[in-house]
């Protein structure tokens, strides 16, 4: 059962930042070289030959502090953080401050779990010294300590260092003390190590938490060794449940200091020695957020200073099994094509097992079918379905982790069917070897992702940290791995943690989330209070996205979700060649005659998506001399066999089409001509025993549109002519033709003569318009 304060073990990187990796494959063990290029997004990467050993690691967590022993037995030679001679940094006056930092039990401690290691990580990153105490120990300095020596106690490891010893002397001498408390309840302290110890003697302490705890009771004790209490934050800030950052007034504020280093300011001061309110899960959480940058692991320009950049090159260690969980839960846009994206996954098709669940039984041919087409790249395939013991896909899930388990699998790689990844993500987040990793994937429209880094203080449900933006953006700086306090979608799980969970998706009773499924949100529990570490990587550019499924059910036309889903609208239904366009490729766009434009612009998934509609629809309307619609504008009365796009309700995404698309094509071709709105749109049909062709005629427009929705191969005639220019075309399905509508430009569609032609016309005219009709 989840306690009340959820407690957040989330992970830091080792002192240098170093991406831990898996372990490196023994000689002769096979290989899989993993590269591909990034569909989604203009960067892309390269995967496929050995990084260096110090970027790839060891894969397990020996290397955040190696030869640790249990509490109280501790050695300052044995740590990571052991410095040369442990100076700490130098004073304002030049004389070298010792400091040593000496860690209570109060919460435990176990290497490995996050409280630990970011603490560790920052002792490293500022040269200071390390002891685990047990409860009933006094310090363990000797006895002949010298003016220089400090020493701070911390009750527990929810501790971070980021500052030199030098900023613990300062903080004492600018407020005429010799000892410093924080002005909260924790039993903390910071002090010259000389009077610590007189202190101590003279409290009768048994240990350095009770001293503290008698300083804070005992204001005569106070007195007779210059304590005080810590009531501005020089020396210890402790960041509770009013703790946020931002440039807000009364807010903490993020800076960088002289030296490219990360600091976080309260008040325009730094204070060397953060913590986190023991009973704040909002505190841990932006502690350990924090902790991603002061740690030196993350440049201010650069980002993450050890991380694979886009030109390295990896090699995926496929030694061990792997299992893969694929679940496809509710309706959504886009299945076929974000199930596809995982033909490319990168993994040995030979110690790969697939597990393919689907709860949604309209969807049962789709998912057989992406089965049979998996099977060529993975011999294990399982198909799952909610019958017997798998009552839903938390029974599911915790199932399949089983499997892994009976498997002796090395991995673990979760992935919900709502994400579009691109060739390899699968095999490079097993490459990166960090516990539990997943990639960072925005959910289209809008600021949400896959992820979250802070905890919301009253309902201590995941929530947004205040730098979730800025590790969105893309920019160098946000490269890097970030702590999270939960994660969804896509993760890749280690072997060694799967041991440390029991049914982690029915763990608690979940709470309610407006983006979290309560499996996704029992499965962070189940870590949090595990100890494990959750990070989010957006080392790599490009990685996928995530589909917005909001509002989605199973009638909606994919074809319409434009404004859910705009990456994945594009990639299906633009062409590459209409892209190249936009970026300046002008000589890809085709001019047949004077003033006539051709564009390769929309995919055949477009024209076949709409005909679709449209035949579903089916309430294509007689070709009447005279149709009243066309009148109203004015238009001439040139009879065909059409639908109205609202009548397939597609009036908002014409809208959007004309304002991304069409409108671009119109400046490309006519830079000079007015702003205009589309009056009239509509899917025709061109049959030899219907409406075979339209005779010479002029448009009532300023400029037409005729989006050609037929292959060429499929119907004789239906040449489009401008007898003016002396000009004949037959454009293919997906161009787009671009002409004046008006006195220049009269045109005849010759007959079809076998087979059909459909397209799309549209007509474009001044913004001053009294009747639209599409």
């Amino acid at each position: 059962m989840m306690k009340a304060m959820w407690v957040l073990l989330l992970w830091v990187a080792t002192a240098a930042g170093d991406i831990l990796m898996s372990d490196n494959a023994a000689e002769g063990e096979d290989k899989v070289n993993v590269k591909g290029e990034a569909i989604l997004g203009e960067e892309s990467y390269r995967v496929g030959e050995e990084v260096t050993e110090a970027a790839r690691g060891t894969g397990d967590d020996s290397r955040l502090g190696e030869g640790a022993k249990e509490p109280g037995g501790w050695e300052e030679e044995d740590l990571d953080t052991k410095s040369n001679g442990g100076d700490g940094g130098e004073e304002g006056d030049g004389r070298a401050v010792r400091v040593q930092v000496v860690v209570g039990v109060e919460a435990g401690w176990a290497r490995g779990r996050v409280e630990e290691e970011q603490l560790l990580a920052s002792a490293h990153a500022f040269d200071y010294n390390i002891q685990v105490q047990q409860k009933e120990e006094g310090p363990s300095c000797g006895e002949d300590e010298k003016d220089d020596h400090i020493l701070v106690f911390l009750p527990r490891a929810e501790g971070l260092l980021q500052a030199e010893g030098s900023a613990v002397a300062a903080a004492l001498r600018d407020v005429g003390a010799d000892i410093l408390l924080p002005d909260h309840r924790l039993t903390a302290l910071a002090g010259w190590a000389r009077t610590v110890r007189e202190a101590t003697r003279d409290a009768g302490a048994t240990s350095l938490a009770q001293l503290a705890e008698r300083l804070r009771r005992d204001d005569e004790l106070r007195q007779r060794h210059r304590a005080q209490l810590d009531t501005e934050s020089r020396a210890f800030l402790v960041l509770d449940d009013t703790s946020s950052v931002g440039e807000d007034e009364g807010r903490l504020l993020l800076s960088v200091a002289d030296g490219g280093r990360y600091e976080l300011q309260v008040d325009g001061r730094a204070p060397p020695i953060l913590l986190a309110g023991p009973s704040s899960a909002h505190g841990r959480a932006l502690l350990l957020a924090l902790s991603d940058y002061l740690t030196g692991a993350h440049h201010p320009e650069h980002g993450c200073v050890s991380c694979i950049t886009p030109d390295d090159q990896t090699v995926l260690n496929v030694t061990h099994e792997v299992v893969v969980g694929v679940f496809v839960l509710r309706p959504q846009p886009f299945l076929n094509e974000s199930l596809t994206s995982l033909l490319l996954h990168g993994l040995h098709p030979n110690r790969t097992h697939f597990f393919l669940y689907n709860q949604v039984e309209q969807y049962s041919g789709v998912v057989e079918d992406f089965a049979s087409r998996l099977r060529q790249t993975a011999r294990k395939v399982t198909l799952l379905q909610p019958t017997g013991d798998i009552k839903d896909e938390a029974d599911a899930k915790n199932m399949i982790l089983k499997e892994c388990m009976r498997l002796g699998c090395k991995w673990f790689l979760h992935i919900d069917s709502d994400v579009f990844l691109n060739p390899e993500i699968p095999a490079l987040l097993l490459s990166l070897g960090h516990p539990v990793l997943a990639p960072a994937l925005r959910i289209q429209k809008g600021t949400e992702a896959s992820f979250w880094r802070d905890i919301d203080p009253t309902t201590l449900n995941p929530t947004h940290s205040w730098d979730h933006a800025h590790l969105l953006s893309g920019q160098h700086s946000a490269r890097g791995y970030w702590h999270a306090s939960c994660v969804c979608g896509v993760y890749a799980i280690r072997h060694d943690i799967l041991a440390q969970l029991t049914s982690p998706y029915t763990y608690t009773p979940p709470r309610t989330h407006q983006h979290l499924d309560p499996t996704d949100m029992a499965f962070c529990g189940a870590l949090w209070d595990a100890g494990v570490p959750m990070v989010v990587t957006t080392a790599t550019p490009n990685l996928g996205v995530m589909l917005n499924t909001t509002h989605y059910d199973l009638s909606t036309p994919d074809l319409t979700s434009y404004f859910s889903n705009p990456f994945l609208w594009n990639l299906m239904y633009l062409t590459s060649t209409w892209n190249d366009v936009m970026h300046g490729q002008f000589s890809k766009v085709i001019r047949p005659c004077d003033e006539v434009y051709q564009y390769p612009t929309f995919t055949p998934r477009f024209a076949q998506d709409l005909l679709r509609l449209a035949y579903q629809h089916d309430q294509w309307s007689p070709a009447l001399p005279q149709d009243k619609r066309k009148l109203v504008t004015g238009m001439e009365a040139v009879p065909t066999v059409d639908q109205w796009t609202s009548q397939l309700g597609l009036d908002h995404l014409m809208d959007t089409i004309f304002n991304e698309v069409l409108k671009n094509q119109q400046l490309i071709a006519f830079p000079y001509s007015l702003p205009d709105e589309v009056v009239h749109s509509i899917v025709a049909r061109f049959h030899p025993d219907e409406v075979a062709g339209m005779p010479n005629h002029h448009d009532a427009s300023t400029i037409s549109f005729h989006i050609h929705l037929t292959p060429t191969k499929h119907y004789q005639g239906g040449e489009l002519e401008f007898p003016k220019q002396k000009c004949l075309l037959k454009p293919e399905m997906g161009d787009v033709v671009v002409f004046p509508g008006r006195l220049t430009h009269p045109k005849v569609l010759h007959n079809v003569t076998s087979g059909i032609l459909h397209k799309m016309i549209i007509h474009i005219d001044a913004t001053e318009i009294t009747h639209r009709h599409y």
